[in-house]
């Protein structure tokens, strides 16, 4: 047999927006390699009656599930909020269905996974790609190819 290449591992950064004015909610992310290159990026508009925390939540589960689907095997989710890092990594019983497949998801056998908290200055290209869900009709995840030019003076 072969050796097997070290799969290389990524990062994903996820963020939650709720515009309370205008009853819209969404999600964005994007991953980039261990150098902070940008890879893809996703976005998805969310139910506007989630709350804000909520849509972190959410930003976190369904940029996971993203990730896997590509196939990946080694990944760092980033988040900006500190209540949901700790509530998902401290393995405390929790009722909340999100944060179940979240730590599901994290725990999975297929993969490497962890979640750590980053800060928002640090988080500013996520932040931005939640926002553009807002603008979405579909409910659907949208996946973006290119770093939106809003996003480029936050990339490396």
């Amino acid at each position: 047999d072969a050796p097997e290449e070290e799969e290389e591992e990524v990062i994903l950064k996820v963020d939650g927006s709720l515009l309370r004015g205008s009853n819209s909610a969404g999600c964005g992310g994007f991953l980039s390699s261990a150098s902070e290159k940008w890879i893809c990026g996703f976005a998805q508009r969310l139910n506007p009656d989630l709350r804000e925390d909520e849509t972190e939540k959410e930003a976190i589960l369904r940029g996971l599930v993203w990730v896997k689907e590509k196939g990946k095997k080694k990944v760092v989710v980033k988040t900006d909020n500190r209540g949901i890092e700790n509530l998902v990594n401290s393995g405390r019983r929790c009722n909340d269905s999100v944060i179940c497949e979240i730590r599901d998801l994290l725990n999975s056998d297929e993969w490497e996974a962890s979640l750590s908290w980053i800060s928002g200055v640090e988080n500013a290209v996520a932040d931005r790609l939640a926002h553009k869900a807002h603008s979405q009709i579909s409910y659907d995840l949208e996946e973006i190819k290119d770093p939106p030019q809003n996003c480029l003076m936050h990339l490396k």
